[in-house]
């Protein structure tokens, strides 16, 4: 697997080469962060198991979406990053905005 910083939206994205099947998808990850924050290095299974049934032709990205409350979304896309984006995270990135605008 080979990873690499982006993000279409800001800093908040990683491309990998991953093989995928097809079928309900278990997801994990693991916390990073600064030293000390709470949970850093302990492993996340998403609370929800989303179903990759198949792949339409012409695909070229997946969006793989893990949100603050441990679920994660799928998205496929023929190229256009804005296909990938989804209902939650642009309510998420609008919530955060407003906030960051306030201070």
């Amino acid at each position: 697997m080979g990873a690499s910083a982006h993000g279409f939206y800001g800093a908040n994205g990683v491309i990998a080469m991953q093989p995928v099947t097809l079928g309900p998808q278990v997801v994990n990850w693991r916390l990073d962060g600064p030293e000390g924050m709470a949970g850093n290095g302990e492993n996340v299974i998403a609370k929800n198991h989303p179903i990759l049934d198949n792949v339409p032709p012409g695909m070229k990205w997946l969006g793989l979406h893990i949100y603050p409350d441990e679920t994660v979304e799928i998205r496929l896309s023929k190229g256009n990053p804005d296909d990938l984006q989804t209902e939650k995270g642009l309510a998420l990135i609008e919530a955060w905005e407003k906030q960051q605008h306030e201070r």
